[in-house]
C-alpha cells in the first residue's frame, strides 16, 4: 500500500468515527427529548414546595398529581453528578472539555431517569404484592404493560438505563452488588411492614422509602466508578486493622548495657 492510500484510510477511518459520533450524539438528543418530561417535573416541582398529610416536605409537579420527595432529588442529584463526573475525566482527554461536559450531561441524566423509571417498576411489584393495595397494583401493571404500545413505551424508559455501559467496570461489581442488595433489604422491609406511603407519618416507612431510592440510585455510580468502593473500604480496613496489630507495645523503658569502662 502506497502512502498516499494508507493516508487516504486512515482520513477515512476518522470520518467514519466522525459521522459515528455525530449519529450516537442525535440519538442521545432525541432520548433525551422522549424523557425531557422528567427533568420538567424536577425543575418546575422544585418552585411549588409543599407537605404531606403528615408534615413531611415534598415538592409538587404543577398541574400534574405528581408529587417529588426531598430524598428523591438528594438521589438523583446523587446519581447525576456521580456518573457526570465519571464519564466527564474518561472523556476529557479524548473528546476536550466542551463535547465531555455536553456528553456527562447527557449520559448521566438519561441513564438516572432510567433508574427512576426502574424504580417504578419495583414500586408496582410492591403494590401488587400488598394485599391492600393488590387492585392498585394490577391497575399499574395493565397500564405499563397491557399492549404493544404500553411496553414500547415503558422498555423505552427503561433501557436508557443502560446508557452508561460503555464506561461501566466490570471490577466494580462489587459495590454495585452491595447497592442492589441493599435496595431489595430496604424495600422488602417496606413492602412487609404494609408498604404505606410515606405521608402515612410512619419513620420507618419513610426511612425505607429514601434507603431503597437513595441505594438504587448510587449503583450507577458504582458501576462507572474509578474504583470500586467496596474493595477500597475493604482495603483500608484490612490496612488500618493491620497497622494495629503490628504496633508494637510499649513498655517500661530499659537502659542499654554499656559497652565501656565504668572507672574514670
Amino acid at each position: 500500500m502506497s502512502p498516499s492510500e494508507a493516508a487516504g484510510e486512515e482520513s477515512e477511518v476518522r470520518l467514519t468515527g466522525r459521522r459515528l459520533g455525530a449519529a450516537l450524539g442525535v440519538l442521545l438528543l432525541a432520548l433525551t427529548a422522549y424523557v425531557a418530561w422528567f427533568d420538567y417535573a424536577a425543575v418546575t416541582a422544585i418552585f411549588h414546595p409543599g407537605s404531606d398529610a403528615s408534615g413531611n416536605l415534598l415538592f409538587q409537579v404543577p398541574g400534574f398529581s405528581n408529587t417529588v420527595y426531598p430524598f428523591t432529588y438528594a438521589a438523583v442529584a446523587a446519581s447525576i453528578l456521580g456518573v457526570g463526573w465519571f464519564v466527564f475525566r474518561a472523556e476529557r482527554a479524548p473528546l476536550g472539555r466542551p463535547a465531555a461536559v455536553l456528553l456527562a450531561v447527557l449520559i448521566a441524566n438519561l441513564a438516572s431517569i432510567g433508574m427512576i423509571n426502574l424504580y417504578e417498576q419495583w414500586f408496582v411489584v410492591g403494590l401488587y404484592a400488598t394485599p391492600r393495595l393488590h387492585t392498585s397494583g394490577v391497575y399499574a401493571i395493565r397500564l405499563y404493560w397491557d399492549n404493544a404500545g404500553a411496553v414500547a413505551n415503558t422498555l423505552g424508559g427503561l433501557l436508557i438505563v443502560l446508557s452508561i455501559l460503555p464506561w461501566a467496570r466490570g471490577r466494580n461489581w462489587p459495590g454495585v452488588l452491595t447497592l442492589v442488595g441493599l435496595t431489595a433489604v430496604a424495600f422488602l422491609a417496606w413492602v412487609w411492614t404494609g408498604f404505606w406511603e410515606p405521608m402515612n407519618g410512619n419513620a420507618f416507612d419513610y426511612a425505607m422509602n429514601a434507603l431503597s431510592r437513595i441505594a438504587l440510585q448510587l449503583t450507577l455510580v458504582a458501576a462507572v466508578s474509578r474504583e470500586d468502593w467496596v474493595r477500597w473500604l475493604a482495603r483500608h480496613i484490612v490496612r488500618a486493622t493491620r497497622q494495629g496489630s503490628t504496633t508494637p507495645a510499649h513498655g517500661p523503658s530499659s537502659v542499654p548495657p554499656t559497652t565501656g569502662s565504668d572507672r574514670t
